[in-house]
Order: structure tokens, then sequence, then C-alpha cells
């Protein structure tokens, strides 16, 4: 097994299973017949895809869960969905001025939709009516 080898295989099992494998994993590894190497490769493929799969299943739920809550502030009074969207930030910051637009992407970062279009929306429409503290 070439360098180039090894190094694929070890961030196939990161991104299959979270983590870098242990120095056991690449003995073992390195030790099997190549017909096994191949179904451990599939395998871990399989597992990363799994993985997508559910990471983008949850973002779409967390998704759901934030467009809820904007409609609850609403419901509640909010005149427009830009007021909706201070109120449940300026819940999140507890009426502190956030210093920077890294405050705006840790409150959509909690929610869990950073990574998503809804997200990317979120601050920018945050950001553009934020009045930041000056340090």
């Amino acid at each position: 097994m070439t360098q180039h080898d090894f190094i694929l295989i070890r961030d196939l099992h990161k991104e299959a299973r979270g983590r870098r494998p242990s120095c056991d994993w690449d003995d073992w590894f390195a030790a099997l017949p190549l017909a096994e190497k191949q179904a451990v490769w599939d395998g871990l493929v399989a597992e990363s895809n799994q993985r997508d799969a559910d990471e983008a299943l949850a973002e779409q739920r967390c998704c759901r869960e934030f467009l809820r809550a904007v409609r609850a502030g609403i419901r509640a009074g909010a005149p427009s969905v830009d007021d909706s969207l201070s109120w449940l930030f300026g819940y999140h910051m507890n009426g502190c001025k956030p210093y920077s637009v890294q405050d705006i992407e840790h409150f959509v970062w909690e929610h869990g939709i950073l990574h998503t279009p809804l997200g990317k929306a979120v601050i920018q429409r945050l950001d553009a009516m934020t009045d930041y503290k000056e340090v």
C-alpha cells in the first residue's frame, strides 16, 4: 500500500466515522489481502454516504424548526419577518449588543442551520440590521 493510499483510507475513515483510525486499525488494515481491503473501503464509503444523508435530514429538520420559531414570533406580534428574527436574536443575546458578525453566526450555528441557504440568508439579514458594539 502506497503512502497516498494510506492517507486516502485514513481520510475516508474520518469521513465515515468522524475520527481518524487508531494505529492498531492501520496495522490491521495494512495486513488485509487486497480483496478484503476493497470490502473495507466499500463499507466505509457506504458509512460516509449514510452519514451525509443523516446530516442533510438533520439540517432540513433544523430549518423547519427555525422557520416555525420565526412564524411564532410573527404570531406573537412581530410586524415582519425581520422583526421576528431580531426578537429571536435579541433573546439569544440576552439584550446585549453583539461585537461582530461571529455572534450572529454562532446564533445560527446553535440552530443547526449555519451551512444551509437559510442560515446564510439569516446571517445576511441580521448583519444588515444589527448595530454592533464597539470594543
